[in-house]
């Protein structure tokens, strides 16, 4: 072997050892990132793992350091040496059916078609059977006569106030004197105010003049 083949040789054997070196360099290199990652990691687990359990760990009692100096358990107080919980306010507490019962039911006013008003009383100066004949004419102009009782002087008719029916009830009383008489008038109407009722009264006044 010549002196060119001798050192061709030995630069390739230069050569291969230099690219071992450089990828054992790097594999360690790897290897080392791999480890110190791990590391890390693990670290980092821990200190989750530790902030956790402080985070979900109950606070000490008060008393158990005390304990421990005496000689006690130091566990925490039972829960019959624990302070009596507070009462529930009003507000909260359950209302049982007993305890409160249900308002009454404010009373309900009978359904009225006709609404009666005050029994109005006239004194007229005639005598009784004249007003007697005088009433029987002005509720038959005024209205419809629908009962009569001529031996009580009384009779029962009906008028209207617009469209609106008043039911009326008249009688004739004997006055202190017999040239005087007192009429008796009821009306009902549908109105609540009573306001046709009023109005056909003074009508029928009118009506006997």
């Amino acid at each position: 072997m010549g002196y060119l083949d001798k050192k061709a040789a030995l630069a390739d054997a230069t050569d291969f050892s230099g690219n071992v070196f450089a990828i054992f360099w790097i594999v360690c290199l790897v290897v080392l990132a791999a480890a110190v990652s791990v590391v890390w990691l693990a670290i980092w687990m821990i200190w989750l793992l530790a902030a956790s359990a402080l985070r979900t760990a109950p606070p000490p009692s008060v008393g158990a350091p005390f304990r421990k100096i005496f000689g006690g358990s130091g566990s925490s107080p039972s829960r019959s040496q624990q302070a009596p919980a507070p009462a529930p306010s009003p507000a909260s507490a359950p209302i049982s059916s007993s305890a409160a019962p249900a308002p009454p039911e404010a009373p309900t006013a009978p359904a009225v078609s006709q609404l009666a008003m005050p029994t109005r009383m006239v004194e007229l100066s005639i005598s009784s059977d004249v007003a007697w004949d005088r009433v029987q004419r002005a509720m038959a102009r005024i209205g419809k006569v629908k009962e009569v009782a001529p031996a009580s002087h009384m009779l029962v008719g009906k008028a209207r106030y617009g469209t609106a029916p008043v039911h009326l009830k008249v009688a004739v009383r004997k006055g202190d004197t017999p040239e005087a008489s007192i009429l008796e008038i009821e009306a009902e109407g549908t109105d609540v105010w009573g306001v046709n009722a009023r109005k056909v009264t003074e009508r029928l006044l009118l009506a006997i003049g």
